[in-house]
Formats: structure tokens, sequence, C-alpha cells
């Protein structure tokens, strides 16, 4: 499978220039995808530090947060926290309490003819994934 090319579209001046695809996100996905292969992304530090940083933006950022949802999609203060804030607080939240028992690997069955040897399944993420969330609900 070979590395597909966007089709160019003419810039304001007449020069050509290579579509960026859907709102400009092939770049962004290539750091994404870098960073992944890099490994960094694997160890449970990493991982915690992530859903803490969302938590800290969360918190600081909140006024700001119900003030776009408010502006933008008329909604009420109450029903930006049920549907967006909160809800995504306590996803971030569940998510660090249980992230440790996700990564750990899991004893499993091995025949006895492989004896002595163990086994184990080792729960790995395979990549990245990038989602694209429905309009009014742009941040559950």
């Amino acid at each position: 499978m070979g590395s597909r090319v966007a089709p160019s579209v003419e810039g304001g001046g007449g020069e050509q220039r290579q579509s960026q695809g859907a709102l400009g996100l092939r770049g962004t996905v290539g750091e994404l995808r870098a960073a992944y292969e890099s490994g960094r992304t694997r160890s449970l530090a990493w991982r915690q530090s992530q859903l803490r940083g969302l938590l800290r933006l969360l918190a600081e950022e909140e006024a700001a947060a119900f003030r776009a949802l408010r502006e933008d999609l008329g909604k009420h203060h109450a029903e930006a926290y049920r549907d967006e804030i909160g809800l995504l607080v306590k996803s971030a939240n569940a998510a660090l309490r249980e992230v440790e028992k996700w990564m750990t690997p899991e004893k499993v069955w091995v025949p006895l003819i492989a004896f002595p040897a163990t086994a184990q399944v080792e729960p790995e993420p395979l990549g990245v994934v990038l989602v694209f969330a429905c309009w009014n609900f742009p941040l559950a």
C-alpha cells in the first residue's frame, strides 16, 4: 500500500498547492502517528499525565467552554455540564482510575505439552485513531 497524495488545488494567486485534506488534519495525524511510533505513549506514567492534563485543561478553561457552547450552540449551562463537560470530566477520572488495570497483562492457559512455558495477553494500543464527533456535541 503506497502513500496517497491529495489532489492539488489552485491557490489564490494561480499557484498550485497541495490540499491538506478534511480540515487540514493530515499534518496533525502525522504528528500523532510519529509520537505513537516513537513508543513514548506506551507507559502508564505518560497515559496518566495525559489524562491529568485533560482534567487540568477542563478545569482551567471551564468558563470558556461553557461560553462557547452557549454562543455556538445555544446550550444552557446545565445542559452543557450534563452532556459535555461533566461527562468528559467523569470519563477522564474513570479512565485515570482504571488505566493501570487496563494495561495489566492477563495470564492465559497454556497446554501441558508446552510445560514449563507460561503465556499472557498484554493489552497494547495498535495505533492512532482519528475520531470525528457530531457537531452538536463537540466536547463529548
